[in-house]
């Protein structure tokens, strides 16, 4: 699938987290395996805010793309997880 798509379902799974009360503010983090590494979205934007481009990239060396702040331990806790989407 397309990045752009799955940044687009990466926003709307956050935003339907908050409609059912999962999380507030900007706790929390939603992430999916993408090119051999991770879609995860940034910490510390309110997801009511977030747009595509601010869903980060992290690959499996944990290096993420430049200018974006990411929450980078999740890529660690996917080695340990083969069969997580």
């Amino acid at each position: 699938m397309e990045r752009n798509r799955l940044a687009r379902q990466i926003i709307d799974t956050c935003l339907e987290m908050t409609r059912l009360g999962l999380n507030q503010g900007t706790a929390g983090n939603v992430s999916v395996r993408y090119q051999g590494g991770l879609l995860i979205t940034p910490t510390g934007i309110p997801y009511e805010k977030l747009t595509e481009s601010h869903i980060v990239f992290i690959d499996a060396d944990g290096q993420h793309e430049q200018g974006k702040a990411a929450f980078q331990r999740v890529a660690f806790s996917y080695g340990g997880i083969p069969d997580a989407p």
